[in-house]
């Protein structure tokens, strides 16, 4: 088996399962990103209008009403070093940003050494748009350098005509097929179980229950920052009470999925604090609501996503969302280091 590389998943953000020696995966979503509370209003009662009536639920929300759009300028460069020269196998890269209703991607330059042999834009199983790339030859380093500029203009998360989720009937039933893989068969653990429980019993319906749940696991699950590893399993956030936003975001989906909702896990950038040096990606969750389509959720800043948030991938697994993806043939451990610079403008 060729050896696997080491995962940078880490610090406030995504990461996948774990990487065995050699197997190189820039895991989850991805490098660690520093978790930054973001600006807002304090904790509220809002309204979302649905369905003829209103709902009162009770969130954090980050939506400033403005006139134009938000400027990102990020780069992002990761960089394997290897003890002995290494041959590299086929890589995914996925660090394009999703250009979707919300974000207008103005420039995107992907620069790789050592130079491949071959590569070519592709949608990967999930629909992500990514860069496969193969190599000849022997090496002893591996860059990756991204760079882009995006105007995200999703002020308002909550643009859209909801339709009806009512428990016992969340989806048309051919709307659920098309969702299986998002929703799952597997028996979800018991924590999981007994938090959901918690949250239906305030909730109307599915819409009610995932703002619910946003606002809870925000008040319920301290942040922290860990330089590396998979992502924590769903039960153990629970029993620890903290957590990084890659494990807030696969908890998050676990409790949905318990329910019969539809959740993905979404890797990418966050705007953060103009502040804060050293940066790093983000994960969080996304919901699909009828009438709304996939939508955002970040409960590690208890915010619906809107135009402070510029996703580059989406999967069912953390794993399938890696950044960065692939394998080496070599006797030689690998090391990685990452640097991710942020600017964003109003």
């Amino acid at each position: 088996m060729s050896p696997r590389h080491p995962s940078e998943a880490g610090k406030g953000t995504a990461g996948g399962r774990p990487i065995s020696a050699g197997r190189q995966k820039f895991a989850g979503a991805g490098p660690p990103v520093t978790l930054s509370p973001q600006t807002g209003n304090p904790t509220k009662q809002s309204e979302i209008a649905g369905r003829g009536r209103r709902i009162d639920v009770t969130m954090l929300l980050s939506v400033r009403r403005r006139s134009a759009a938000m400027y990102f300028q990020v780069s992002h460069v990761t960089t394997y070093r290897y003890s002995r020269p290494v041959r590299l196998g086929p890589h995914w890269l996925r660090l394009r940003p999703r250009c979707d209703g919300g974000t207008e991607l103005l420039r995107h330059e992907l620069d790789i050494e050592p130079m491949p042999a071959g590569r070519s834009d592709v949608l990967d199983a999930d629909g992500n748009l990514a860069t496969r790339v193969w190599f000849l030859g022997e090496t002893e380093k591996f860059t990756v350098r991204s760079r882009f500029e995006a105007r995200t203009r999703l002020i308002d998360p909550y643009d859209y005509l909801a339709e009806a989720m009512p428990w016992g009937a969340l989806y048309a039933p051919a709307l659920a097929r098309r969702l299986a893989p998002w929703i799952g068969a597997a028996a979800a653990p018991r924590g999981v179980l007994e938090l959901a429980a918690q949250v239906r019993a305030g909730a109307a319906d599915g819409l009610e229950f995932v703002h619910r749940l946003n606002a809870d696991l925000h008040r319920r699950i301290d942040r922290e920052i860990r330089d590396s590893g998979r992502a924590h399993r769903p039960e153990e956030t629970l029993r620890r009470g903290r957590g990084a936003c890659r494990d807030l975001a696969v908890l998050f989906a676990a409790v949905c999925r318990s329910q019969g909702i539809a959740s993905r896990f979404a890797s990418g950038y966050q705007q953060g604090r103009a502040d804060t040096s050293t940066r790093y990606m983000h994960a969080w969750p996304e919901v699909y609501l009828p009438g709304g389509g996939w939508r955002g959720f970040d409960p590690t800043h208890g915010l619906a996503v809107a135009d402070r948030h510029v996703a580059v991938a989406a999967a069912a697994d953390p794993e399938d969302a890696a950044p960065i993806e692939g394998s080496y043939q070599g006797d030689s451990p690998s090391s990685l280091r990452a640097e991710v610079r942020i600017h964003v403008e109003d």
